[in-house]
């Protein structure tokens, strides 16, 4: 079969997509260690 050539990611979806893992990160940051400032 021939190799599959990779299609290009529509930039609005890239930069949804890093924006969510952003958010994310910063509520994981947020968890645990209340008092460790």
């Amino acid at each position: 079969p021939r190799p599959r050539k990779p299609t290009r990611i529509p930039r609005g979806i890239n930069e949804r997509r890093l924006r969510e893992k952003k958010q994310r990160s910063e509520t994981k940051r947020g968890r645990g260690g209340q008092n460790w400032s």
